[in-house]
């Protein structure tokens, strides 16, 4: 990835923190209470003389409610998980944890993610999280548990003022250079009178364009076209009697 990217990712957008929630509050489990019919199809009663005596399902359906976990699968539905298994990792589950893991372990998001106390300590938040039920089904995670130990023992800035980058011996003076996309900019804009013009002069030289140029050419007549049709197409609306190269 080219430095403008990560620069977007890791320090405009903070993608690695922006994964801390969807570890701790995960979207794809939910926890529901429901409604359980407890009654049989018929119920049972004592009655004056001491013997039971069949209701007929005059009462009312007895009814209980229960606390259940449900998770998302693999055709996203939800699926009712029982207590024992909520600990095994879904694939939604484990996405997030793969991409901590690339965020953390590779060396080019190491030299260009800064840190300072507010990051040190969200990331810290994650490192509960990385029992022996995570890591048997997760080995590579134990480099991420690695590197939150390391984290936890190493000095940075407060925030604000500055960061510390593991590239540079000393923590940089918080001056911060980002690649501006002028296009982009302009765009998102929109309102900006040069714009507005950039905009009708685009407009203008696209109609000259289909007018001159393109709607006076077609696949009977342009080779390169006649060429596309042939492959994508079979040949179908090329007029036999065009000429072929």
């Amino acid at each position: 990835m080219g430095p403008s990217i990560l620069s977007r990712m890791l320090e405009l957008h903070d993608f690695l923190l922006l994964f801390i929630p969807l570890v701790e509050e995960p979207p794809w489990t939910r926890r529901r209470l429901i409604t359980v019919n407890t009654s049989k199809g018929c119920c049972e009663r004592g009655g004056d003389d001491g013997q039971r005596h069949d209701s007929g399902g005059s009462e009312k359906p007895k009814t209980t409610t229960k606390m259940i976990w449900e998770k998302l699968n693999n055709q996203n539905e939800w699926e009712e998980t029982p207590p024992s298994s909520l600990l095994h990792l879904t694939k939604n589950e484990g996405q997030p944890w793969l991409a901590i893991y690339h965020l953390t372990t590779s060396p080019i998001c190491r030299e260009s993610y800064g840190l300072d106390e507010f990051r040190k300590s969200q990331l810290m938040r994650l490192r509960k999280y990385l029992n022996e039920a995570l890591l048997d089904q997760l080995p590579v995670m134990g480099e991420v548990a690695r590197y939150l130990d390391e984290l936890s023992i190493l000095g940075v800035p407060p925030s604000g003022q500055g960061s510390h980058r593991p590239s540079s011996s000393a923590s940089s003076s918080g001056l911060l250079l980002q690649r501006v996309d002028v296009v982009r900019e302009e765009i998102l804009r929109g309102r900006d009178s040069g714009w507005n013009r950039a905009n009708e002069f685009c407009e203008e030289v696209a109609r000259r364009q289909w007018e001159d140029v393109f709607c006076k050419v077609t696949d009977s007549r342009d080779n390169e076209l006649k060429r596309i049709a042939e492959e994508v197409y079979g040949g179908a609306g090329v007029s036999k009697d065009s000429d072929v190269d």
